[in-house]
């Protein structure tokens, strides 16, 4: 008797199968802005790093155009740790002379 292959077993076979057509942007440059923000903890001002990812960027919106549950982790992103499946994390460093590039892909 042949048994069929649960859908969560099939979906994440197929991820790690599409996991090596994103590897070929990990070393590419990404467009991103880097900008201070000042925040007041009791007395003492801490200036703090922020980065936005330019909305033209065309590397992320061609990984976007891929897949269509995308999140990109730039340089002292906050996010939750949660593990999802079917979404493919994008981790942008910021590298000499303030390039940007993606450093790492994977899912979860």
């Amino acid at each position: 008797m042949r048994v069929n292959t649960p859908t969560g077993v099939q979906a994440t076979m197929d991820i790690l199968t599409s996991t090596a057509q994103f590897d070929q942007f990990v070393g590419r440059e990404v467009m991103v802005t880097k900008s201070h923000r000042t925040l007041k903890i009791g007395a003492e001002e801490i200036e703090l790093p922020e980065y936005t990812l330019a909305s033209d960027d065309t590397v992320i919106k061609e990984i976007e155009g891929m897949w269509s549950d995308v999140r990109v982790w730039l340089p002292n992103t906050m996010g939750t740790m949660d593990y999802v499946t079917g979404r493919l994390n994008v981790y942008v460093t910021e590298g000499e002379g303030g390039k940007y590039t993606i450093s790492k892909v994977d899912f979860g």
